[in-house]
């Protein structure tokens, strides 16, 4: 399967859907598992770094947007959910592997803190500015700085090194780099909202995620930015502005790239609501207390409005359908356009379930992947979306990669040829500017094949299906 995260948000779904025999719930139940157990570990950094107020308001504040906002099926069960947990609990060796004053302990922590970011890496490569964050931090605070440094290098090179020699004993490096490495290349350089819009999304993100909770953000970082030289706070920074360099530079702003920022956000909020024991301080304890239940009334209530919204109680108690309900999950694009639509998805699965074998290849020609699961009908091609053979190549590089890529696509085709092919209208998305029909006519390698072996007959929706014709 073509696809440029890394391999290991595919071994949580696989783990997860063998618990669920397949079932969707499989992965939603390891997202809140994941949700809670970084409000877990948060709490345990707080505490080990600070004391137990802060521990419990960076619990608090994490909670807020991870149970209110990313309890919607859009934002669900992404890389960056899962690899969430991971970074608390590096930070929390990381300081251990700095301040502990027992030699060998500190080795082990800075070992296995390096381990742990080594797994991020193979949720997403963008998370090596955690790592750089990291080793900052070991270099300036460690009681033995160049033995921390080493032993967290070491514990990062031991888990990539282990992911390598299980691409080269399945012969899949090249892949690898090409995929998770090139591609995410030629994807950041790709279309993009503009830089007007793009700044407006980024405040709009943020004020979803943190509310009222940013004004104590701001007092939080200057707080710990006038404290530095204090391990815990020098961290709490590094650890922050890690996480924004990774969302800025990703420069896509969707919703759940701001999962990786929540936990150390939330440290640095909970520094901003406590202050000290002077008058002034006293008042400020107030006000933030004020803004704290303010920012917990406003996420709440985004909370009911979503389960509002989509009739969730309604389907849970049986007064509407199935299909009413699903019918609610969709995005819209412009006018009545909609690139997504969990009804129609359901619909044209169940229909292609019907009229195929389950030993036939189906493909769909579009960013739907989707139905080929919720049909039980494979794929003839690794390519389970159109996206990597039409993303606008920038480059000579990228230009090549994408060619080779359509060649091996067109081969798997030949070599597997589908029974059903299913073209996608209307599903301009935040990545591709085009509809996949619009992409499919301009393919002529595949337009040509298309038409050669197939007949345009029924369209459900957006769906429209190609079948073959066996000569």
């Amino acid at each position: 399967m073509f696809e440029h995260k890394g391999p290991n948000l595919y071994l949580v779904y696989a783990i997860f859907l063998k618990v669920s025999q397949g079932a969707t719930w499989g992965p939603n139940l390891g997202d809140l598992l994941a949700r809670i157990s970084t409000i877990i570990l948060l709490f345990m950094l707080a505490r080990k770094i600070f004391d137990d107020k802060v521990a419990f308001l960076s619990a608090l504040f994490a909670a807020i947007p991870l149970l209110c906002v990313f309890s919607s099926c859009w934002w669900n069960d992404q890389a960056e959910t899962f690899m969430m947990p991971l970074s608390p609990l590096a930070a929390l060796l990381v300081f251990e592997s700095s301040q502990s004053e027992k030699a060998l302990r500190r080795l082990f922590s800075g070992i296995a803190a390096g381990l742990v970011l080594s797994q991020m890496l193979m949720f997403k490569p963008s998370s090596a500015w955690l790592v750089i964050a990291f080793l900052i931090f070991l270099f300036l605070f460690s009681k033995e700085k160049y033995r921390a440094v080493i032993a967290f290098s070491l514990g990062v090179g031991a888990g990539l090194a282990a992911w390598l020699f299980y691409f080269w004993l399945r012969g899949i490096g090249r892949e690898f780099f090409e995929e998770v490495v090139l591609f995410n290349w030629f994807h950041l350089q790709g279309h993009r909202l503009p830089a007007a819009m793009l700044v407006y999304v980024l405040q709009k993100e943020l004020w979803i995620n943190f509310g009222p909770g940013l004004i104590l953000a701001v007092a939080g970082f200057f707080r710990a930015a006038k404290n530095w030289r204090q391990p815990g706070m020098f961290l709490a920074l590094a650890w922050l502005i890690a996480g924004i360099l990774e969302i800025i530079l990703q420069a896509r702003f969707f919703l759940y790239h701001f999962l990786v920022l929540i936990p150390a956000a939330s440290l640095i909020i909970a520094l901003g609501a406590q202050a000290g024991r002077s008058k002034p301080a006293a008042a400020w304890r107030i006000i933030s207390a004020i803004i704290a239940l303010a920012w917990i009334v406003l996420s709440l209530r985004l909370y009911y409005s979503n389960q509002y919204h989509y009739q969730t109680w309604d389907y849970l108690t049986g007064r509407i359908s199935r299909n009413q309900y699903l019918s609610l999950f969709q995005e819209p694009g412009e006018g009545n356009k909609k690139d997504f639509s969990a009804l129609a998805d359901y619909v044209v699965a169940g229909w292609i379930r019907e009229r195929t074998r389950p030993d036939d290849y189906v493909l769909i020609f579009g960013y739907e992947p989707l139905i080929n699961y919720l049909s039980a009908r494979r794929s003839p091609s690794r390519f389970h979306s159109d996206y990597p053979l039409d993303l606008e190549a920038r480059t000579e590089l990228a230009k090549r990669m994408q060619s080779k890529w359509r060649g091996i696509f067109l081969s798997e085709l030949k070599n597997r040829k589908p029974k059903l092919v299913v073209l996608a209208h209307n599903d301009i998305n935040a990545l591709e500017p085009e509809d996949s029909y619009d992409q499919a006519l301009k393919f002529a390698e595949f337009w040509d094949w298309l038409n050669a072996n197939y007949r345009r007959k029924e369209r459900i929706e957006d769906f429209e299906f190609w079948w073959r014709e066996d000569k």
